[in-house]
């Protein structure tokens, strides 16, 4: 175990065996993995109950069923499930899942390291009065880079503005506003298990946040597109604005999800919609330098000529960012 790493041990006493089986690849045959991971039929029924739990809301059990698919302990590796687990007790406020998580993103392969996501979660864990937390915050900031510092702040401030780390809540189908709000927040994290779960409780798609902000509007702003086609089968109303007047299309151009824009313009959101300052998606995109989302638009008809409150077109905001592919885009379409 790396000495960064030392002061979880106590708090979390499976922490070796769990990222070992993480990070090391298994030389035991595929079927006899998966038959020695079976275990007893009383394992079974505990697994089974505790997958009940989980899907309710407990974080002990979604953290106990990310324990056991990360290290194929009574069920089949699962690691992707594992995480996904894991994620959702960290984000229900289970001070052990945190730990973990920020744990596997400290000694995670090199593609998967994130100081900063570890940083953000032990911060977080540390001000619960976590002292094991708080003795790995020092060890770590030893190795940070003021880039990671930055990354870090964003992001812990992303997770304090968008989850409750309280007191774990059950999903009850009889009370549609919490399972709303979790349908809401599933989106955000990009939890597309969690999404279906409740889209089946009977989640209400098309319920807003207090900035009027839709789950679908979260899924295309995100990039998230296996969430939105759920979210629109399931009735999402694709068309809707938020408190600002944006469409989702007008965040997926923002945030650059070419393919999102494409999906969004299929399901009838309007190409030239505006928002409340008077920009489109077009001018969105051009502003933020998305050439992607540029050529998606103008081939779908969207119009360069309009004009913002200011008097900008999409080619005024093109030049703007200094984008040199966009500008070309946007100067070719104006001439036609």
């Amino acid at each position: 175990m790396a000495k960064t790493l030392l002061p979880l041990a106590d708090a979390l006493p499976r922490l070796d065996s769990t990222i070992c089986e993480i990070l090391v690849a298994q030389s035991r045959d595929a079927a006899a993995a998966r038959l020695a991971a079976q275990g007893t039929p009383a394992l079974q029924q505990s697994i089974g109950r505790m997958a009940t739990a989980a899907e309710q809301g407990y974080a002990h059990a979604q953290f106990s069923l990310a324990e056991i698919y990360l290290t194929g302990d009574g069920q089949p590796r699962d690691v992707a499930r594992g995480k996904q687990y894991l994620m959702r007790a960290s984000m229900n406020g289970y001070l052990p899942a945190q730990l973990l998580t920020a744990a596997i993103a400290i000694e995670g392969s090199v593609a998967e390291r994130d100081i900063a996501e570890a940083h953000a979660w032990l911060s977080i864990a540390a001000e619960k009065g976590s002292k094991a937390a708080a003795e790995t915050l020092k060890e770590l900031e030893k190795q940070m880079t003021v880039r990671d510092d930055l990354r870090a702040r964003q992001r812990r401030n992303q997770l304090r503005q968008v989850f409750v780390l309280s007191q774990p809540k059950v999903l009850d189908p009889a009370k549609k506003q919490p399972l709303e709000e979790d349908l809401r927040i599933a989106t955000t994290l990009g939890d597309e298990e969690a999404v279906y779960v409740l889209l089946a409780q009977g989640s209400d798609a098309n319920k807003p946040d207090e900035d009027g902000r839709t789950a679908a509007i979260e899924a295309a702003w995100r990039g998230y597109g296996k969430i939105l086609d759920a979210l629109i089968e399931q009735g999402a109303d694709a068309k809707v604005t938020d408190g600002s007047g944006k469409t989702a299309l007008i965040w997926a151009a923002i945030n650059g999800h070419a393919a999102i824009s494409e999906r969004l313009i299929k399901a009838e959101v309007p190409v030239n919609a505006r928002d409340q300052e008077g920009l489109t998606a077009l001018m969105r995109a051009a502003w933020n330098g998305h050439a992607d989302v540029v050529r998606v638009l103008l081939q779908r008809k969207a119009d360069p000529t309009l004009r913002d409150r200011s008097g900008k077109t999409a080619l005024d905001y093109a030049n703007q960012a200094r984008n040199p592919e966009t500008i070309r885009l946007m100067q070719a379409a104006s001439r036609n």
